[in-house]
């Protein structure tokens, strides 16, 4: 009995120790390590991309009431409410303090704000540095020590912050145009490594034309060994959207194959062109104006794998004909496209929207820009071969703001749209 008492309070003097230890940490010597190693992140990272994904899910209240930002009418997050869910696959490039999107597996990046890629539904950026530069680097966020969490051996420091709206960079898209927020949360710390775990985010001071009532986010952070050394990145971000209709949207963004830019490639920021630096043999033409354009689909795309951003091949269906007659581009050219929207909808049944368009045509040695709309009116749809198959549907309420996308509804997961022939007009 001697002994097992001995051992009781050896092994609670060692907790005890282990606890005492714990509670000795310098929070400010903490928060100056990780401020240094978010300097180095942000100013001496090297150019790298990564593979983003993003996975959006909404949900909706079985009550319906009026619009507004009421939190008594939060819709749960649960299957029983989700209404609909899609996702997308891109590429980030990161440097310079800068972040360039484009579809994932495109030649050239195209732009830096990401919206005007994905123009529906809720997306954000900043997680690589814009927010890491404004709490950490810039001195405008109120920062103070909230103790230690977890178990012993555990544990994690936290951190509360707050920037106030203005000094805000963080921004959303009103009926006004850009408006900036306010915003605050917490962030942890492992203390024995002083890396930055998670990053938490939720906003204040909300604008009063903006299209939602709260945002909140979750980013969580790993060490990622580039040019063999180590940096800390985002390796995820959950962001919980709720909307005036009392819609609420849960989007899961993942960060993965985060690599340094080749020496064959060239990545550019700021007002050059955002291009990789591949050179081009040949000079890009356009089709004349008003012409009729045939593309059939040769791409199947699988709704229950398929990510927007995947690449859509085609072919022409008919000949480009021009006003004297003249071929210019003959049946059977291959056409390069993209999904620019897959999108699964749970009610009031199960149901399937995409939307794709064409953007470049190889013919007879000549590589075309297309500018195309896609026509949409039932009277297009033809007959025999070319005419679309009963179980699809041109989606005519709009999915997409993009004018040059040709939309689909079908309730048959099983369905590919491999075969399709869509029908467009030259701009």
């Amino acid at each position: 009995m001697y002994r097992e008492r001995a051992r009781t309070i050896s092994a609670s003097l060692i907790l005890l120790a282990l606890s005492v230890e714990a509670q000795v940490i310098d929070p400010q010597a903490i928060l100056n390590e990780v401020r240094r190693k978010v300097e180095s992140t942000v100013q001496s990272a090297p150019r790298y991309t990564c593979v983003e994904t993003i996975e959006r899910y909404w949900y909706a209240n079985r009550k319906v009431g009026r619009p507004g930002c009421d939190a008594d009418h939060q819709p749960e997050i649960s299957g029983r409410n989700l209404v609909r869910s899609d996702r997308l696959r891109l590429d980030v490039a990161v440097g310079s303090g800068q972040e360039i999107f484009s579809w994932h597996g495109q030649e050239s990046f195209q732009t830096d704000e990401i919206d005007e890629l994905v123009t529906a539904g809720p997306v954000s950026s900043g997680s690589y540095f814009s927010f890491l530069s404004s709490i950490f680097l810039e001195g405008i966020a109120k920062i103070d020590f909230r103790g230690l969490q977890g178990d012993v051996g555990k544990q994690v420091a936290v951190f509360g912050y707050s920037v106030p709206l203005r000094e805000s960079h963080f921004e959303t898209r009103t009926a006004r145009g850009k408006e900036a927020m306010g915003y605050n949360g917490e962030f942890t710390v492992d203390p024995t490594k002083n890396e930055l775990r998670q990053l938490d985010i939720d906003t204040d001071d909300m604008p009063e034309t903006a299209l939602f009532c709260a945002f909140s986010s979750k980013t969580r952070y790993e060490v990622t060994i580039l040019n063999g050394v180590a940096f800390q990145l985002p390796a995820s971000v959950a962001a919980d959207i709720l909307y005036q209709s009392h819609e609420r949207a849960r989007t899961i963004t993942q960060y993965r194959e985060c690599r340094e830019f080749s020496a064959e490639s060239v990545l550019r920021f700021g007002d050059v062109p955002k291009q990789d630096g591949r050179t081009v043999s040949k000079s890009i033409r356009t089709l004349p104006a008003g012409l009729a354009v045939r593309i059939r689909i040769k791409t199947g795309i699988d709704p229950n794998t398929a990510w927007t951003g995947d690449p859509v091949e085609g072919e022409l269906a008919t000949d480009i004909v021009d006003g004297q007659g003249k071929v210019l581009a003959a049946r059977g050219a291959p056409a390069q496209g993209i999904l620019i929207r897959l999108e699964t909808g749970v009610r009031p049944s199960h149901f399937y929207t995409a939307a794709l368009k064409f953007r470049n045509l190889s013919a007879a040695g000549e590589d075309y820009r297309l500018n195309l709309k896609s026509l949409a009116e039932p009277l297009s749809l033809g007959t025999g071969r070319d005419s679309m198959p009963s179980r699809i549907q041109l989606d005519t309420p709009p999915i997409s703001d993009d004018p040059a996308a040709c939309r689909f509804r079908f309730n048959d997961k099983h369905i590919r749209l491999k075969g399709v022939v869509t029908y467009w007009v030259t701009n």
